[in-house]
């Protein structure tokens, strides 16, 4: 949330006052101050940053699908690559059936094949970085780094979506999303072993092997080796 602003150069805010929603207070900021320029200038530029905006937030990083799901599932779509699944025995307040891991999967895979053809390139919207690269860009590290650490993806979100791995390395050439990456990186590798160890074995089955069909880099051996982990590590830390 954003509950206050140390800014002089403009007129104060009216107190209380606060802002929820990342989309929201991203475009609150750039019209406030607008000094990057992070909304287009032509309305049909401005409507395709708050669609991709939009597909993002609604079926990616929302409990939102298309999928048929049981009830109860209050679990981010993007959360299904790292929410631990059921642990018989424990108290646990978020956990995901296999069922359900694979339909927000399926959900967010579909996502992808939309980005992938709305990306207009260089970046999401077209010629100029914007508000949608900033929203979307974290989210992709998460993608890098569980789909080939636990369901096998050698090349991440990546394998079908081309205009989108150009997207995603243009952006590493920036060095704040660099930054970004490389302290979230840090951050998610330092979470517990053990909860990566039980996803993969999850991962094993044919039930994911269905949902990333066509993925291209996808193993036999869901769980991947440890060659493969160790090399993966390595490359995080570049």
């Amino acid at each position: 949330a954003l509950t206050r602003l140390d800014d002089t150069s403009s007129p104060p805010l009216a107190s209380p006052w606060a802002l929820s929603e990342s989309a929201v207070i991203l475009e609150f900021l750039e019209e406030r101050h607008g000094t990057l320029q992070l909304m287009p200038k032509r309305p049909e530029d401005r409507a395709m940053v708050r669609l991709l905006i939009r597909l993002h937030d609604l079926y990616v990083a929302s409990p939102n699908s298309h999928q048929q799901a049981p009830a109860g599932s209050n679990v981010h779509n993007m959360g299904a690559m790292f929410i631990p699944p059921r642990r018989p025995g424990t108290e646990q307040t978020r956990y995901l059936t296999q069922e359900l891991r694979a339909s927000k999967l399926r959900e967010v895979w579909e996502q992808l094949h939309q980005m992938e053809e709305a990306c207009r390139e260089p970046y999401l919207a077209g010629d100029a970085l914007s508000l949608a690269d900033l929203t979307i860009f974290p989210t992709f590290v998460y993608f890098n780094f569980y789909l080939p650490r636990v369901f096998g993806l050698e090349r991440g979100p990546f394998g079908p979506h081309p205009k989108l791995e150009r997207w995603f390395s243009r952006c590493l050439a920036i060095p704040a999303f660099a930054r970004v990456r490389s302290e979230m990186v840090t951050v998610l590798e330092h979470k517990r072993p053990e909860d990566m160890d039980e996803l993969r074995r999850e991962a094993q089955g044919p039930l994911f092997h269905r949902v990333f069909e066509g993925a291209g880099g996808l193993q036999g051996d869901v769980g991947g080796a440890e060659e493969r982990r160790e090399r993966l590590g390595a490359d995080s830390s570049q």
